[in-house]
């Protein structure tokens, strides 16, 4: 009788060993479909960080000469938009100030087009330039290290919006 005890327990053992790694599976895949969904915005589709998330994300537009001072803030995220020509040079500047973060353009359509993230840590330029091929609404992601940052801020600074040969 006993050994009818250890062979049942031996088979509830390799069915917890096998359904393992599918349960790990099944929530890493649900992990991140809840944290990289794509959002549309402004008309076009931009991936990031769910906006429940995020109850104080807002789109911020940005003016040629006109720089934004941002701190950190608890949001992992922050958003700009630049309306731009086809054909137009678009060239932004992102100040880390104690706040070492990643900027990301992406096009009218919601595709990246280039992401800036150099080694000079907290401190220091990320720059951005691009001719835009098609007009509408670019956007510039500015990406936070973490909810829970350290101390610092970082200035947005669109420095140029002209034809590329000016």
């Amino acid at each position: 009788m006993q050994q009818g005890r250890y062979r049942s327990r031996t088979r509830e053992v390799r069915l917890r060993s096998a359904l393992s790694p599918a349960v790990i599976l099944m929530l890493l895949v649900c992990w991140s479909a809840s944290y990289s969904r794509t959002y549309p915005v402004g008309g076009s589709q931009i991936p990031f960080l769910n906006l429940v998330q995020q109850p104080n994300a807002e789109i911020r537009t940005l003016e040629v000469g006109t720089p934004i001072k941002r701190e950190a803030d608890g949001n992992v995220v922050h958003l700009y938009r630049v309306s731009v020509v086809a054909g137009q040079y678009l060239r932004v500047v992102v100040d880390q100030q104690g706040l070492d973060v990643k900027v990301t353009l992406f096009g009218p359509d919601g595709q990246q087009i280039m992401q800036a993230d150099g080694p000079s840590g907290a401190n220091g330029p990320e720059p951005l330039s691009a001719i835009a091929e098609s007009a509408g609404e670019y956007r510039i992601e500015v990406r936070l290290p973490d909810k829970k940052p350290p101390a610092g801020a970082y200035v947005i600074n669109l420095e140029a919006l002209r034809s590329p040969i000016e």
